[in-house]
């Protein structure tokens, strides 16, 4: 759902996580050969302060945006980019109750069938990111069916075993939604590290569940990874 909003609230690892926590001018984005991934992200320093503007909000989330050139075919160049403010996935309720104090975001999509992506970085200056992640969690105690702002009826499926680790700062699930060609599946991966957010959302064999999720789950160390980048 496009986010309305007033204009006043309107891996190479960047060569080392040096380069980001100095600040960089025009970063490249995060790519797949980034060495020891998984080690990267259990030493990396703590979260960065709140941000003091939402200038450099929206400077920090173009850090975020993923490369998946080498990550398969489909993918070796995204379909679409762009930094329209769109709602956090909020299942049951039309929006999360943090989510309308977001003042930066971008979003970057892949869509070549059977594949489709979307990776969305949004970030906030008082409120910090776990808070949303909260939020979610708690809608998911209850949401079992919903209607997309499409008209889809979308159900919550399930995901057993997880396709991830569980943690304090990361919610993940499945969906199953009924369109008018068929049933699509997609799976969703939310995280978040001080004041920023990030979400993926991700589908395989044309809207397969299993294809989905183990899709999602390869997503998963590299939406680590980013959100690294930017927080």
């Amino acid at each position: 759902m496009l986010r309305r909003r007033t204009p006043l609230v309107l891996l190479s690892l960047l060569v080392t996580l040096g380069l980001v926590a100095c600040g960089t001018p025009e970063p490249a984005a995060l790519r797949l050969d980034a060495p020891s991934m998984k080690a990267a992200v259990k030493a990396a320093p703590g979260p960065r302060p709140a941000p003091k503007s939402a200038a450099e909000v929206r400077q920090r989330v173009r850090l975020g945006m993923m490369d998946l050139s080498g990550f398969r075919p489909e993918t070796a160049e995204h379909t679409e980019e762009n930094t329209d403010a769109w709602y956090l996935r909020s299942l049951c309720r039309d929006e999360l109750p943090s989510d309308r104090h977001a003042v930066g975001q971008r979003d970057r999509r892949w869509v070549k069938s059977p594949v489709w992506i979307r990776h969305y970085v949004v970030g906030f200056q008082k409120v910090p990111g776990r808070k949303l992640i909260d939020e979610l969690r708690s809608v998911l105690k209850t949401c079992r069916t919903y209607r997309t702002h499409d008209g889809r009826t979308s159900t919550i499926v399930a995901w057993r075993p997880p396709g991830v680790a569980a943690h304090r700062d990361v919610v993940t699930f499945c969906e199953r939604q009924k369109t008018d060609t068929g049933i699509v599946n997609q799976c969703t991966i939310m995280m978040a590290r001080g004041h920023y957010v990030m979400e993926v959302d991700a589908s395989d064999g044309d809207g397969d569940l299993k294809k989905s999720q183990a899709l999602t789950a390869k997503l998963y160390p590299l939406t680590a990874m980013a959100l690294l980048m930017v927080s």
